[in-house]
């Protein structure tokens, strides 16, 4: 009962930590200003796999195995609002999660996530150097697919608020780099199979992007992160949160002014307390109007 209490825990960790990647990860070149009025549509996919438990820093005997697969559908507006830029946006995602081999028993789960709303603002900017800095927060609603009798879900049934910071310059002539730092606020899930509630320190998580520019509309790119998603407590028993460090490479190609592609491909470096991914494949195509 204990093992299977701490597989549902970090399955539910597992699920957290991929929904908020998808506000907290920030594609690099994704900051940079856009001309007021502009619309645009986005479509991401994610296909991941994780094949190692950890407790701690100690790896779990046996084989498990948790596979997702995650589509978003990105709209949004670019605006000026008393001269300062800014831009609204809403996160449709869809999502299929499964566990497999040791843990299969924990099942799987698949339909619409959680939806999130997002508005930014540009506070900062400096074309000679290709500068900009940007204010963003997200507000992800309890709309996903959640059954309190299942160990994994794709809705998380709670809201959390995100704060964004990020800034981005061009270094050298054909380098760019971008720091990105954020802290995720969790409302409480009161709807648990065995009662209670779940509570939830808040998170956080910096990330460095670079770019390399072959043209100007082709780039070669490389991001690292740091995330600590914050301690839980279940039920009355506290468990210490999961924490992950995790690279990624790839490449960006824009083939108009208006239309963008990026492919990539990480893993995590370091996991303590929760499910470590061995594989991640990223796509994402952008159409501006």
């Amino acid at each position: 009962m204990k093992t299977m209490f701490k597989y549902s825990c970090f399955a539910f960790l597992f699920f957290n930590s991929i929904g908020s990647s998808h506000a907290l990860d920030a594609d690099a070149g994704g900051i940079g200003p856009v001309p007021a009025g502009t619309n645009f549509f986005a479509y991401y996919y994610q296909h991941a796999e994780r094949d190692k438990l950890y407790v701690g820093d100690k790896e779990v005997a046996g084989d498990q195995k948790l596979v997702s697969d995650v589509m978003l559908f990105r709209f949004g507006h670019y605006y000026n609002f008393l001269n300062i830029p800014m831009t609204t946006q809403l996160i449709v995602p869809f999502s299929k999660i499964e566990a497999k081999e040791d843990i299969a028993s924990l099942g799987s789960d698949q339909g619409l996530g959680d939806l999130c709303f997002a508005q930014g603002l540009y506070f900062y900017r400096n074309d000679a150097i290709k500068g900009s800095a940007m204010f963003t927060q997200y507000l992800t609603v309890p709309t996903g697919d959640y059954d309190r009798n299942k160990s994994l879900n794709v809705g998380e049934n709670r809201y959390k608020y995100i704060a964004q910071l990020s800034f981005t310059r061009r270094i050298l002539p054909k380098v760019a780099w971008e720091i990105i730092g954020d802290t995720t606020f969790y409302s409480t899930n009161n709807d648990l199979a065995s009662g209670g509630k779940l509570e939830q320190d808040n998170g956080f998580q910096i990330q460095t992007n670079a770019r390399y520019f072959l043209k100007d509309n082709w780039d070669l790119r490389a991001a690292l992160s740091y995330a600590d998603f914050g301690n839980i407590e279940k039920n009355g028993l506290k468990t210490d949160g999961t924490k992950q460090s995790k690279f990624w490479v790839g490449t960006s190609y824009s083939p108009t002014k208006t239309t963008n592609f990026i492919v990539y491909t990480g893993r995590d470096i370091e996991v303590e307390n929760g499910f470590k991914e061995n594989l991640r494949v990223n796509f994402r195509f952008v159409k501006l109007f």
